[in-house]
């Protein structure tokens, strides 16, 4: 009897008070709501990254330069590496057993503009092969060739979103867009993705012939004067063949680069599982940290609850 009573003195005291109660509840609401959509926000972010990357498929092997004196991350950071791969090095890898598709790539953002439209976009200068080594479908017009890439030729082709952007509802095909002062022919466009990495869509993507991106767009060379390449993406015919492409493509590069016994590696050889760990790691403690911002919230909430009932 007792705990009706005093569950009927609540009610009436809620009811008296309603300016009050309703700061009390709303003091916990915001708490909880700010750990509900933190938390989403964090895990949102991770199983988008990981789609993403699941889409480019668990057999491939990414070559990027690397800092020999730096570790960790900041090792494979272009801020802290030395340009050491070249589209050589790139043919040289076509050669082993097991391989699908090479495709060495160099990547930027520049402004892309048609008449009066424009659009920031990121910017991939490849090969023929980047199509098969990333899983990308073209939906109109043609992907560049190797005729392209011999002639450093200025096509180039679009993700749909900067295509749309660009043109609206006209045919990009044929159509000129202008890339840092250069004049580029549209020769197709890609299929969407509706995919993102991190924060950058793949569907708002430009693709031009490596040797156009190194010779008229961004030149970098490596200490040996060659143009370089930031990354070589190595696509396996399939998952076993990882591991025994992953040691002959080592024993390649480190041949290539003169690279004595106890030196060593100027580069690393990263695959999608080990993408994938890092990526799990990187957002785990981000949806940590994210929810331990807006527990703060909620344990300020409490103690707003706590000092009306000791008032009350």
């Amino acid at each position: 009897m007792k705990l009706i009573e005093s569950f009927i003195i609540a009610i009436t005291s809620l009811f008296a008070n309603k300016m009050r109660s309703a700061l009390t509840m709303l003091g916990i609401i915001i708490g909880v709501g700010a750990v509900i959509t933190l938390m989403s926000v964090g895990r949102g972010a991770q199983t988008s990254i990981l789609s993403t990357f699941e889409q480019l498929g668990t057999n491939l092997l990414t070559v990027v330069p690397t800092s020999a004196d730096v570790g960790g991350l900041i090792g494979i950071s272009p801020a802290f590496t030395t340009p050491s791969l070249t589209l050589e090095d790139a043919k040289a890898l076509e050669r082993i057993p097991g391989v699908f598709a090479v495709a060495p790539t160099n990547e930027n953002f520049v402004e892309v503009t048609a008449g009066n439209e424009s659009k920031a976009s990121a910017i991939h200068g490849t090969t023929p092969e980047y199509i098969k080594a990333v899983n990308r479908t073209i939906a109109s017009g043609q992907f560049i060739s190797a005729r392209n890439v011999a002639g450093r030729d200025l096509v180039v082709v679009l993700g749909p979103e900067l295509a749309e952007a660009l043109f609206g509802t006209r045919d990009p095909i044929g159509q000129n867009v202008k890339i840092k002062g250069h004049r580029f022919t549209v020769l197709g466009t890609f299929e969407a993705t509706g995919s993102a990495l991190f924060g950058i869509s793949l569907d708002n993507i430009a693709i031009v012939p490596i040797t156009t991106f190194q010779t008229r767009l961004f030149t970098q060379r490596t200490p040996s004067g060659e143009d370089s390449v930031q990354q070589i993406s190595i696509k396996a015919a399939s998952a076993a063949d990882i591991e025994p492409i992953r040691e002959e493509a080592k024993a390649i590069i480190r041949k290539r680069h003169r690279l004595t016994a106890d030196e060593k590696n100027d580069f690393s050889i990263i695959s999608q599982e080990q993408m994938i760990e890092v990526i799990n790691q990187v957002t785990g403690v981000f949806s940590i940290f994210l929810g331990a911002i807006a527990g703060v919230s909620l344990i300020v909430g409490g103690i707003g609850i706590m000092n009306i009932m000791l008032v009350s």
